[in-house]
């Protein structure tokens, strides 16, 4: 299905949101750089670095002798309403007078990031104003943060902190810790596939690196749930399997969608079970 140029959806990723145009592939490199495709080509990249330490001159000084690129002394009218917000400074390659990179620091939070395009973005002005007028990179209220890439979004604690992540072929898997706790979030597209040589509840296990008997297993419409609360005797004996002795998660089916989507917890203390209820209901799957 083709979007319509102006139509955008949300991206948040590791501290960062801003709203995309639709028609644009976004794509994790690495913790915290988001490369944006059209086509198949690259139209920009975004780079972030939430050191406060690190003083703009330094990165503007470290990032002109690594791409040779020269300030320039005007800064486009679609960058200046930013200004109030960011420290900012506008790069261009020798002999050119179109910005080739952009160089922005927060005066709230100290976060630098770095646009850098691979396309002349005067080309593509209405994806940088839109871009620009939702940019976030911190929230005052210390609310919870948003993880939205791909088709899938969920709203997390902010001291939850991204431990690993992979985007294998139909298979997104994003973990996270929080203290002892620790989360695993996992995206599977097509279902239909997965479905044809594995039911809900192995795959569940299978994706949970658990074993369960089917009892313990609770079926509903569309999902498979399993919790493991075990005694102190039971506790000690997992434990020297060198695995965490708490477990809770859960496999969902979106039908129409055509996609699975699952949560996994463990940790070496009972399961906070409200939080757990609230990040399930904060995660779900959206029709692109």
């Amino acid at each position: 299905m083709t979007s319509a140029p102006d139509t955008c959806r949300t991206i948040g990723w590791n501290g960062i949101v801003l709203n995309c145009p639709q028609h644009l592939e976004v794509f994790v490199s690495e913790e915290k750089h988001l490369v944006f495709e059209q086509d198949f080509l690259p139209v920009f990249e975004l780079r972030w670095h939430t050191n406060k330490k690190n003083k703009q001159e330094k990165i503007l000084r470290n990032l002109q002798q690594e791409t040779n690129l020269l300030l320039l002394d005007s800064v486009p009218p679609v960058w200046q309403k930013l200004t109030s917000s960011y420290a900012l400074n506008m790069l261009a390659e020798k002999g050119h007078k179109t910005y080739k990179a952009a160089l922005l620091t927060c005066k709230v939070c100290g976060t630098s990031l770095l646009f850098f395009f691979f396309k002349n973005p005067e080309e593509n002005a209405l994806i940088v104003h839109k871009l620009l007028s939702s940019l976030q990179c911190h929230d005052e209220r210390k609310a919870d943060k948003l993880w939205a890439i791909q088709d899938f979004r969920c709203l997390l604690p902010s001291t939850f902190t991204l431990s690993s992540y992979s985007f294998a072929a139909g298979l997104s898997r994003l973990s996270f810790a929080d203290s002892e706790l620790t989360m695993h979030l996992c995206r599977i597209a097509p279902a239909a596939q997965r479905l044809e040589t594995a039911s809900l509840a192995e795959l569940m296990l299978l994706l949970g690196d658990t074993a369960a008997a089917e009892a313990e297993i609770i079926h509903r419409d569309q999902s498979v749930l399993y919790s493991r609360q075990p005694t102190i005797f039971s506790q000690i004996m997992i434990r020297l399997k060198r695995k965490l002795p708490f477990q809770w998660m859960i496999l969902r089916h979106h039908q129409k969608e055509d996609r699975l989507s699952g949560l996994f917890f463990e940790s070496r203390k009972p399961l906070p079970q409200k939080m757990i209820q609230t990040i399930l209901e904060s995660y779900e799957i959206i029709p692109l």
